[in-house]
């Protein structure tokens, strides 16, 4: 009699699929199924962590398979290109408007002067020229700037460089950060010292920047030293990261609450600048789970210095557009104690605060199977991505909204003003 084919090893050949994956319970079984679908589990040791993986192979082997991340950064250029699009309509609309205001400035300027100031009692603008420039050259730069903030020891710089995709940013256990570091997109690697006003020296330019030129001019290790503020006001780093290709800009800002000078940095970058949304790093590992001091005084100088800027912008920092990432959640034994703790204190202190963009998180884990295969993206990640996009395209619809509701309040009230001067000249 021939020998006849093994019927458990055809099972096991035909059903791996997610639910086979799912319902492995020991190591047995996990180092099978590796097997038969070649995935190396070097570096795992935990039974999700393994099926996590398999998982993530499985998915890749797919015909319809696209990387996540790379999936996330279409969806947001594509999102970007329609706001693009919304923007030079408003542009238009905002360039003819200002035009048809200003063209008899000079022979109307008593009635235009009248106007104005109706509107300024209304608090709907300061000047009719400097807002309507104010509001064009915000249109004009279509990025979308937001803020990266964290903890000490939160790993924010390790962070930064998983999202970028590059070993570029110094990390270090002690507070590092002491300068504003901006990331935004070029074809072309490089970085721009900006100096302050007060330092007579123009911005240096490093063509293909590395980590170690960029370690003295964004960190200073020397405690005393970090009493003072920097020469330098702002380093502009450009790099060809996908995540920064839909006009993303990510803004790496110095420790809060560490000493005044350090404060007064992020104070005067918020002033001078458009904040559009808000990444905090709590390190999750730390005792009471979050440093809630840090993340109040951030929150208050944010609001406070956008919120002077008066109605000279309509594109006012909006804290639903935050997201809060529990990093280091590897390392956190009593995890539902330490998440409930979180979430009370942002619920308490946070305005509009929503827990669908609070994410536990591991770059430490993020990292470690993307080294393995760069489709590796574990669940955390891309849960993480999905907010960033959420978030980007949120920032880009409010500066829109904000915009349009200026100028339809600018042109009614303007037609009811308008009409009530002409009936007293009658």
């Amino acid at each position: 009699m021939a020998n006849l084919p093994n019927p458990d090893s055809e099972i096991i050949d035909n059903l791996v699929d997610l639910e086979t994956i799912e319902a492995i319970t020991d190591f047995g079984d996990a180092f099978d199924i590796a097997d038969k679908l070649g995935v190396d589990l070097e570096g795992l040791n935990e039974i999700e962590e393994i099926k996590e993986r398999l998982t993530m192979e499985f998915k890749k082997s797919l015909p319809d398979f696209i990387n996540f991340k790379e999936k996330v950064c279409q969806d947001m250029k594509a999102t970007s290109k329609i706001d693009g699009e919304k923007c030079d309509k408003l542009l238009d609309l905002l360039e003819k408007t200002k035009t048809n205001f200003l063209k008899n400035a000079d022979e109307n300027s008593r009635e235009l002067m009248i106007l104005e100031e109706a509107l300024q009692t209304e608090n709907i603008l300061n000047s009719l020229r400097e807002d309507f420039d104010f509001k064009i050259q915000s249109l004009n730069n279509k990025t979308c700037s937001f803020v990266v903030a964290g903890e000490t020891s939160a790993g924010k710089s390790k962070f930064l460089n998983l999202l970028l995709e590059e070993d570029l940013l110094p990390s270090k256990l002690e507070p590092c950060t002491s300068v504003i570091t901006r990331l935004s997109y070029d074809k072309t690697r490089h970085a721009k010292i900006i100096y302050r006003d007060n330092i007579e020296k123009a911005p240096e330019i490093y063509e293909n920047v590395t980590k170690d030129q960029l370690k003295p001019l964004i960190f200073e290790e020397n405690l005393d030293k970090r009493e003072k503020t920097s020469d330098v006001k702002e380093v502009q780093i450009f790099l060809p990261s996908r995540i920064l290709e839909n006009g993303l800009v990510l803004i790496d800002s110095p420790g809060i609450g560490e000493n005044e000078d350090m404060d007064k940095v992020i104070e005067d970058f918020v002033e001078e600048n458009h904040v559009m949304g808000f990444i905090y790093i709590i390190k999750s590992d730390n005792g009471g789970g979050m440093d809630e001091d840090r993340l109040i005084k951030l929150m208050k100088i944010i609001l406070q210095k956008q919120s002077l800027k008066g109605n000279r912008s309509s594109f006012r920092f909006d804290p639903r557009c935050a997201m809060f990432v529990c990093n280091i959640w590897d390392r956190v034994t009593e995890k539902q104690t330490v998440y409930d703790y979180i979430i009370k204190r942002l619920n308490q202190y946070w305005p509009h605060f929503n827990e669908q963009k609070v994410v536990k998180f591991s770059t430490t884990n993020a990292e470690r199977e993307i080294d393995q295969n760069q489709d590796y993206i574990i669940k955390d990640y891309q849960k993480l991505l999905i907010v960033l996009q959420t978030m980007h395209e949120e920032a880009l619809d409010d500066r829109i909204k904000a915009c349009y509701v200026w100028i339809r309040n600018v042109l009614i009230r303007s037609i009811q003003h308008l009409k009530m001067l002409a009936k007293k000249l009658n």
